[in-house]
């Protein structure tokens, strides 16, 4: 799953990240520790684990362990300000 990248010179070059990208698989970059929370965790409770771990996003799972989304403290700061 790739997005947000946009086909613009990767290194002042002609090859674009797509270029760069082509042939290569999410298990080369990404990070091995998913840190979960549930849906009816607290929001001060996010935020202490990501404090914890030093982390940006937690992974939101139900009880059977399906992803149903991501929190961000962007999105802790949304709720702050209401």
């Amino acid at each position: 799953l790739l997005i947000g990248f946009s086909a613009w010179g990767v290194g002042g070059d002609s090859e674009t990240i797509g270029d760069r990208l082509r042939g290569k698989f999410v298990a080369e970059v990404m990070g091995g520790n998913i840190f979960t929370a549930m849906p009816d965790d607290s929001a001060s409770y996010l935020a202490g684990e990501m404090r914890k771990h030093k982390i940006h996003r937690l992974v939101i799972t139900d009880a059977r362990k399906h992803v149903v989304g991501i929190v961000t403290p962007f999105d802790l700061l949304k709720l702050l300000e209401g």
